[in-house]
């Protein structure tokens, strides 16, 4: 699998999506219009990046991003209300510092919290 189809957005009732272990580069922008997806599993591609759309997943619990090339986990990751499993590679994060990011989600959470409050 090298590219998601830009129509997986009509897949509406989708609650879980495995690209792992693929050659997968990127997800597309639509994967951020599946109002029912819980768990999205990208561990083992090449993805460096995760969309912005993403941060629309409003139900999205399971996350899983370890051994991909992402480097840098977004500040609107603390804003997914329903994510309580996050799974990356510490020692390859940048962004949040790897101090915080050997920490877990919640340490994640915080720091960015702390980052964006007056």
């Amino acid at each position: 699998l090298r590219r998601l189809p830009d129509w997986i957005d009509a897949l509406r009732r989708l609650e879980q999506l495995n690209v792992s272990i693929s050659n997968l580069a990127n997800l597309p922008e639509s994967i951020g219009n599946l109002p029912q997806l819980e768990q999205l599993h990208v561990q083992s591609t090449y993805i460096k990046e995760l969309p912005q759309t993403v941060r629309r997943l409003t139900n999205l619990a399971c996350l899983s991003i370890h051994d991909t090339k992402v480097t840098k986990i977004p500040a609107w990751i603390a804003e997914l209300p329903s994510l309580f499993l996050l799974t990356y590679d510490s020692e390859s994060i940048v962004e949040p510092p790897p101090s915080i990011a050997a920490g877990g989600l919640s340490a994640i959470r915080d720091y960015y919290r702390r980052r964006s409050a007056p």
